[in-house]
This record gives structure tokens, sequence and C-alpha cells, in this order.
């Protein structure tokens, strides 16, 4: 399926996701997914703006340039000035510590203190947990990848540490994010909107802890860990509702795997209508649940790679052919997937005409072009932007970067 003539309309491309090329008065969704990770930021119609998981630390902490949601928060701060208006953030969630969703969010927090509303996160936040999951990284890391990365382990801490920082000091309320539990809600513009976490289920964030205690009494008695605490099991995923519109963001949320029910514990409480989904885990076969997914229906659906799709690494060709059969598929940065028959092809070119600042037309004429990217940082600007209004109607659709649709070849060569 492509974005012709039904649910999803034609997108417009861009260099960078700007507050201009979303719809006012909408609620929208932006997902960057420069090629490792992901990070999304949520603007609710009434103007509030939340954001979920970070993808990249900045090159510069103190302006947040190199951090693609930094920089999409400090335009978004620089119209509300112009409007003389106060810029807060509604919400900062964290779904799960991993760090291509954490990076950066520390950072943020940092940035933005007295200044969030409202901080969640899965599971509990706080400094015993805080210095036991930091530990656990840390060795268990040790020798299966160049860890431990002063980086990576800086920025669990950070981040870990900010969530407490904002919810103890800073005065920001803290919610923990689980199945069926209500995070924000209101009516605006005379219909109810709720932001709601639908996973994860209790028992697993319950066998989760438990994991994570084993493995650190595992390292102190015997040296090596030998239970395995895997943070996708317990990811947050979120489910938006304004009116007659959608989204479920699935954060990296697995199906059921020995005593983790995952999706297969928590997707009865999610109904139609859903018209996009962040799909979950980078759109690995081990986070797609069919039951659940031909049930919503979703016309969107939006795929961030997970190192670049590399080797084994998701979103696979053959689980987003899958997804292109019932959705229009499309993909925050360009897999690196082998040229062969039957792997899933991009419906739309990179037109090549000089960049300007104001130039606007449509993906099949040219490119709308914001601010060009600095040398060097043009990956970190991949994403997908979608606005919907209450009905459920996507009214825009936005690529930025190398992002893409994509379809199965037979569809893509029929394609604009």
């Amino acid at each position: 399926m492509t974005p012709e003539g039904g649910k999803v309309p034609p997108p417009t491309r861009v260099d960078q996701i700007r507050p201009e090329h979303l719809a006012d008065g909408a609620l929208s969704l932006v997902v960057f997914g420069p090629g490792r990770g992901e990070a999304m930021v949520v603007l609710l119609p009434d103007g509030r703006v939340g954001v979920v998981d970070g993808c990249r630390e900045p090159s510069s902490p103190d302006t947040g340039r190199g951090d693609p949601v930094r920089e999409f928060l400090a335009a978004l701060e620089q119209r509300a000035g112009l409007r003389g208006e106060t810029f807060r953030l509604a919400f900062v969630c964290l779904t799960h510590p991993h760090d291509d969703h954490y990076a950066g969010l520390g950072r943020l927090l940092e940035a933005y203190r007295s200044r969030v509303d409202a901080v969640w996160s899965v599971p509990e936040v706080g400094d015993r947990y805080a210095e036991a999951l930091r530990s656990y990284v840390e060795v268990t890391h040790a020798g299966r990848e160049p860890l431990p990365d002063d980086v990576k382990i800086r920025g669990l801490q950070r981040v870990l540490a900010e969530l407490v920082e904002a919810h103890e000091r800073q005065g920001s309320s803290f919610r923990h994010v689980g199945q069926g539990k209500r995070l924000l809600s209101k009516v605006i513009q005379s219909e109810f909107l709720e932001l709601s976490a639908c996973g994860p289920a209790d028992v697993d964030v319950k066998h989760a802890q438990f994991a994570l205690v084993e493995g650190l009494e595992s390292l102190i008695a015997e040296g090596e860990h030998s239970a395995r605490f895997d943070p996708n099991v317990t990811s947050g995923a979120l489910l938006i509702r304004w009116g007659q519109a959608g989204m479920l963001l699935g954060g990296d949320l697995l199906c059921k795997q020995g005593r983790h029910l995952g999706w297969d514990e928590v997707c009865g409480d999610i109904h139609p209508p859903i018209q996009v989904i962040k799909v979950a885990h980078h759109a690995s076969a081990e986070a797609h649940h069919e039951g659940l997914w031909r049930r919503l229906g979703a016309a969107l659906a939006i795929v961030t790679p997970f190192k670049d799709a590399k080797g084994t690494m998701p979103p696979r060709p053959e689980q987003i052919a899958r997804l292109a059969q019932d959705a229009v598929v499309a993909i925050t940065s360009v897999p690196a997937w082998p040229r062969r028959a039957g792997v899933p092809q991009a419906v739309y070119s990179t037109p090549q005409v000089p960049r300007s600042r104001r130039s606007v037309t449509s993906a099949r004429n040219g490119v709308l072009s914001s601010m060009s990217p600095p040398p060097g940082e043009a990956d970190t600007h991949n994403a997908v932007a979608v606005s919907l209004d209450a009905t459920g109607k996507l009214v825009r659709f936005v690529l930025a970067g190398k992002a893409n649709v994509y379809a199965p070849p037979a569809r893509a060569k029929a394609a604009p």
C-alpha cells in the first residue's frame, strides 16, 4: 500500500522537522530514528509537548546541538517566545533503560530542570535501583561490546538520576508506566484526550526485577551472571487517544517469551481506532503480535532501524514486506539491506535540487527545505512526522532526511 488517494496522504519531504511542518490544533507525533535507536516528540492539540525516549547524546550539551529532539524543542521554544508564551514540557518518559532509548535524555532533563510537569518511567526509579542497574549493565557488557563505555554508562546514570531529581527536587509529578495506567487526560476542543500506558504487564515487571536481583547476586557470589535481565521485556508502551484519533507507541515491548508475557498479556486492552503505530522493537519478528496488528488495522506504521539494520539487526526485509501488505510503512532511515529479489524498496526518490530555507513543494515535485543540518550531523535528523485531527484523519505526513516509505517491489514500482 502506498500513500496515494487513501488514508495516508502523500508525504512532504524536508531536510529537518520544524514546527511549521505539523498541523496546528492537531495531535502530532515526530519519530526520530537516526539509524540506531529512536526518540519521539508528542505535540498535543492544545500545544503542550512531551518527549518519549532519547536516541542521541548532543555534541554540545549546553545548546543541544547534535540531538534532534533538543534541536526540535529549541525551535518550538523559539516559536513560543515569539508568541509571548512560556515553554514547558508536559512530560518526559523513559520507556526502558537501553542506551538507544535513553541517550541524550539525561541531558535534556538537565536543560529543562523546573520546566517538566511530569516524568514517567519503567520500572521504578530511585538511587538504589539506578546504582544496581548501572553496576549490572557495566559488568554484563564487559567483553561483549567495547564497554564499559563511559559515555553510555554515564548517560544511564545521568538519566536515572535526573528522573529522581525532577520528581524529588524540581516539582515534577511521577508515574510508573504499566498496564492500564492513565498518565494524562484532558478535554481539548470538546474531545476527550487520554494518554495511557498499555504495557508492560505488572507481572513482567516483577519477574524482571527478580532477574536483576538474581543477576547481581550471581555477580557477587560467582563473578559471572547466570540470569539475563533484558529491559525490552518490560518496555513501556503508550496509547494516545483524542476523539477518534489513536496512536500506539510500542517502545521495545516484545511478545511472550519464557515467563514474560509481553504483548500477549496487554493486547486485549488495546482497541481500534488506531491510525498510527510506532512499531515495537524496530519491527523485529519477536515484537510482532499478529492478532493485535490485524485487529487494529492501522493506516501508517513507523519503523526505526537498529544499527542501520545491518546483518541480522531489525527491521528485516521480510517483516517490512509483511507489514506493508496492510499499511503504509515509513522507515526513518535507509536500512542496510542486501540487494536481492523481494526486498522492499523505497517508494519516493530524493530529488536533487538546490536547498533554500523556505521553498515548499510536494514529495512528487521537490523538497520542502528547512535549515540544512551541519555537515556530519545530517543523519541525526532522519525522522517521520504525522498529524491527526480529532476524527482520526491524517492531515500531515512528513519524511525528513533519509526517511522513506517502503513497499514490496511490485507496489514500489507502481508508486509515482
